[in-house]
């Protein structure tokens, strides 16, 4: 009887005019605006609301400001604050910064002002520095993708279920949703050490908790997408330049397998490599009809080299082939894109300072939808004007800007933490044995009761 896979020894080879993007691309020349959202409150300490005012420097900020500290914090080389400038010298529209004291999520979005990217109070009270500079990567990582799919890419077709909320633990609704939010976690990890907050996307050992998952439900988790990503970029040769140079060339993706399919169209060579990575995280998980789709453009005439590896990995046996559908490489305007992103974010610098303020490219504040690292799209409230605050003081309420650190507990900070911790715990009680182990039962409780904390303050966060 023949096996339905049939075998070919395949010659392809790598593209050479990769190397070229490395070193050619146009200068983008976005500017970086940077606001502070200062809450305002009357003698009483009751909040009035909230004024913007816009910075030019650190200086600008109070002496005892805690975002004067969080905007030093260092990624690589740099600080916050220089390395969002540079970026922003290399986008293709205006980087609007907002740091806010007030108590809502992160979020990142997309507008005619430019990229729009929000940092709340609770990013500079996280208790490690891989937490704190987590939030602000993850949101860069939507404006990176945002800045390198084409114009009219905004976000579409996201489902982030019934609470409109994401969590590192969940299947989400849709693969789209899982790619989006992987990616932010892949290109985060990239710049903080391997960390998502405090967990390392370097260890299998992270992906323990969806042992009992298919390999579908894990492609629609946030953790695996970006984990898969992230072992990419870190493990093959040129990893992170070929991931960007993909995001690029190839863009939009809407899932994981999107992106694979798209990969493999560039970099075949990577084939067996990529299958290893997808297999591992699985646990073996990943069928021998995944593979081919994913890897194989669905057909189920493969490489020598990839014949052995799925008869090594023991996918052959007794197994039907699946049926795939081709998906073409756009080959436009990516170039320069492609450069971009080897140039800014893989850590080459093409300068050190934001370019010259323009009149012409000073956005003002935005409003609209945003995407939050804790969910969907969410309403940015308008802002309190200074004459709405003059007016509140003008009623014998002088208005005191009160340090946002003394106004109560970080209940946000200490429920993502007591989150962190609890799926830390549950997903290395799996590791060490099946999801449905005493221990691992006892975890995953204390892990649902963690995060049903978290999911009640973030709602009443959203229902300001």
């Amino acid at each position: 009887m023949r096996h339905p896979i049939r075998c070919r020894v395949s010659h392809w080879s790598a593209t050479a005019f990769f190397l070229l993007l490395l070193a050619v691309g146009p200068a983008f020349a976005g500017a970086f605006n940077l606001y502070y959202e200062k809450v305002v409150y009357d003698a009483y300490g009751n909040e009035l609301g909230y004024q913007t005012q816009r910075l030019t420097s650190i200086d600008d900020l109070p002496p005892t400001s805690p975002w004067r500290a969080y905007l030093n914090l260092m990624v690589g080389d740099r600080s916050i604050y220089s390395y969002a400038q540079t970026i922003a010298a290399m986008l293709n529209m205006p980087l609007n910064m907002t740091i806010s004291d007030r108590n809502l999520m992160s979020s990142s979005s997309k507008n005619a002002s430019g990229y729009n990217l929000k940092l709340y109070r609770h990013v500079t009270q996280y208790s490690t520095a891989n937490s704190q500079r987590f939030v602000f990567l993850h949101e860069l990582g939507h404006v990176a993708m945002l800045n390198a799919y084409p114009a009219s890419y905004n976000f579409t077709g996201l489902d982030y279920g019934a609470d409109n909320l994401h969590y590192i633990d969940e299947i989400l609704p849709n693969a789209n949703t899982a790619w989006v939010e992987g990616w932010a976690n892949a290109f985060a990890a990239w710049k903080n050490g391997g960390r998502v907050f405090n967990l390392d996307l370097g260890s299998t050992a992270t992906l323990a908790f969806l042992k009992a998952n298919t390999f579908e439900e894990m492609t629609r988790n946030e953790l695996f997408t970006g984990k898969a990503l992230y072992d990419i970029m870190r493990t093959l040769p040129s990893g992170r330049d070929k991931v960007y140079d993909v995001i690029a060339r190839t863009g939009p993706h809407y899932s994981l397998r999107h992106f694979c399919r798209a990969y493999m169209s560039i970099y075949p060579q990577d084939q067996v490599a990529l299958a290893n990575i997808l297999n591992q995280n699985s646990f073996g998980k990943m069928s021998l009809n995944e593979m081919l789709d994913y890897l194989n453009n669905g057909s189920n005439q493969v490489s020598r080299s990839f014949y052995d590896y799925l008869a090594g990995a023991g996918k052959l046996s007794g197994t039907s082939t699946g049926s795939g559908t081709s998906t073409g490489a756009k080959t436009s305007w990516w170039s320069g894109i492609a450069s971009w992103f080897s140039r800014v974010f893989g850590g080459l610098f093409a300068r050190s300072e934001a370019p010259a303020w323009s009149e012409t490219q000073q956005a003002q504040p935005p409003d609209g939808a945003s995407l939050a690292l804790g969910g969907g799209s969410i309403s940015v409230p308008a802002q309190l004007s200074d004459g709405l605050a003059q007016a509140a003081s003008g009623q014998g309420q002088s208005p005191v800007a009160v340090d946002p650190s003394e106004r109560g507990p970080t209940d946000l900070v200490a429920a993502q933490e007591a989150y962190e911790k609890a799926f830390a715990a549950y997903t290395a009680a799996c590791a060490k044995g099946s999801p449905d182990s005493a221990e691992a039962k006892a975890a995953r409780a204390r892990l649902q009761a963690a995060k049903a904390n978290l999911v009640r303050i973030r709602k009443q966060l959203r229902a300001r």
